[in-house]
């Protein structure tokens, strides 16, 4: 159930509509229709309620989106992991049922547990050593891949987070596609120790194309930050700045 940010204004202005998708989320008046068909409705309705999140603070449907994090259906739970992601301010029991989540039995509900986890940036930075153990650990490329990422968004320069992904980039044995994204976080974490320089100058010649070139750009971020660095401190005690390049 695609929808509009204009579709999304109006049925917030629409209490009925609004209740109704609500009603269809908890199952009220599903009860004649059949399992699969009464799980895609729930689905559906948890979608839309995602775009309402998106454009609105609506405390009650965050509530009801939190509480779907817990349904029977696989479905059901993976499309409320993913509309909670649309919100911009999340209240601190939605950012502790979404980690809950990144343990739950199903792959596309980690997944998008991570994600949503990731988007809220350092307000979820409780999660971060949860995503930094499931970014190294869980037993999907894809659930290892969103992790990396989210922990990267989530933790700033966490240096602990840096080194878990520089050993999964060191990794030859890894997924390619999580190795990537590994590559790319750390270079948007700041963190220039000299083990993740020298895990980022390893891949950056990997046989690989990609993973070489997001090692390679990741790299040369954090050389250039680490100069400039040096450069402002050097500034700032009254000597010379050195060109840097």
């Amino acid at each position: 159930m695609e929808m509009t940010p204009l579709d999304a204004a109006d049925l917030t202005r629409d209490d009925w509509e609004l209740d109704r998708l609500l009603f269809t989320l908890a199952g009220d008046g599903l009860e004649e229709v059949e399992g699969d068909e009464r799980e895609s409705a729930q689905a559906h309705a948890a979608e839309a309620l995602g775009h309402v999140l998106a454009y609105h603070d609506q405390e009650r449907v965050e509530l009801a989106l939190v509480h779907a994090l817990n349904h029977s259906s696989p479905q059901v739970r993976c499309r409320a992991a993913w509309a909670l992601g649309r919100h911009y301010d999340p209240n601190p029991p939605t950012i502790t049922a979404l980690t809950g989540r990144l343990y739950d039995g199903e792959e596309s509900v980690r997944a998008e547990a991570a994600e949503s986890l990731g988007r809220f940036g350092r307000l979820a930075a409780v999660s971060e050593p949860d995503l930094s153990r499931m970014a190294t650990s869980d037993c999907s490329p894809l659930v290892r891949r969103w992790a990396a990422w989210a922990a990267a968004r989530v933790s700033g320069s966490t240096a602990e987070t840096a080194r878990a992904l520089a050993s999964t980039l060191g990794n030859l044995k890894e997924e390619s596609g999580v190795r990537r994204e590994a590559a790319e976080a750390l270079g948007h974490l700041g963190v220039a120790e000299e083990s993740i320089l020298s895990a980022l100058r390893a891949a950056s010649s990997d046989s690989d194309d990609l993973v070489a070139c997001y090692a390679g750009e990741a790299l040369s971020r954090l050389v250039n930050e680490l100069s400039h660095g040096q450069a402002v401190e050097l500034a700032a005690d009254g000597d010379d700045v050195p060109s840097v390049g």
